[in-house]
């Protein structure tokens, strides 16, 4: 069964990099025509699995999706970041997900990475979303985007994702959330025995920021607030590391 899925996957991904697998290596106008031809092809519960070195690293949920000639613009949209090595068959279809609030109580989001702590990094929905299918490897939007993981939860303005280097860009009005390791999902799913009594995640905000899920460090940039219990840091440049 596993084998299969995993073919199904592969398909699918040749099915949306149809644009630049099949065009791409000619280029030229006939390229631009073909991929005009599929203009305005239109789809619901589009799910499209992104590979890197034929490993899946993303899959990308949208409730409704529109083919705008190399653009793959999707409505409703989830992304999903894989971890390494995850069992593809455990990955939930998260058409329309309704994720937890920025600073939400710690049961909240227990219960949302309950049956997703086992095979994924993060995820992040936004309302309309273009996918560029030209060989590329982006994605980005300009609308409110909200991205979740175990260790950091962040609202934003904009965004631009990165397949082959594995960066998350948040444009603007980033607000996050950072958990400590006492607070951490993976353990507390594990062991609910050891839930914190007092939760009291770290808050910050910055005018943009980046993640790099390759390197797990994520940047804030320009304008830089972090709250803690009783203290307060600001600065124009912070860099924060986990795993």
């Amino acid at each position: 069964m596993k084998i299969l899925r995993k073919s199904v996957y592969a398909c699918a991904a040749a099915a949306f990099l149809f644009g630049f697998a099949a065009f791409g290596a000619g280029g030229g106008a006939s390229t631009n025509t073909q991929l005009n031809d599929l203009r305005g092809l239109q789809l619901k519960n589009a799910k499209i699995p992104v590979l890197n070195q034929g490993k899946l690293q993303m899959v990308i949920f949208s409730s409704s999706a529109e083919r705008r000639g190399e653009t793959l613009v999707g409505f409703n949209t989830v992304l999903a970041v894989i971890r390494k090595g995850a069992d593809s068959d455990a990955i939930r279809d998260d058409w329309d997900i309704s994720t937890y609030a920025l600073g939400a109580p710690l049961t909240d989001v227990l219960k949302f990475w309950k049956d997703r702590i086992a095979y994924c990094e993060g995820v992040m929905d936004t309302s309309e979303a273009e996918i560029d299918s030209t060989g590329g490897g982006r994605a980005g939007g300009s609308r409110e985007v909200h991205f979740r993981s175990p260790f950091l939860d962040l609202d934003g303005v904009g965004f631009e994702v990165d397949f082959e280097r594995r960066t998350i860009s948040v444009n603007s009005q980033v607000r996050i959330v950072i958990r400590y390791d006492s607070a951490d999902p993976a353990k507390l799913l594990k062991d609910p025995t050891k839930m914190p009594a007092k939760y009291e995640p770290v808050r910050a905000s910055g005018d943009s920021m980046l993640i790099d899920t390759k390197r797990n460090e994520v940047m804030l940039i320009g304008h830089v607030r972090v709250e803690e219990t009783k203290a307060l840091l600001t600065c124009d440049r912070l860099t924060i590391f986990w795993g």
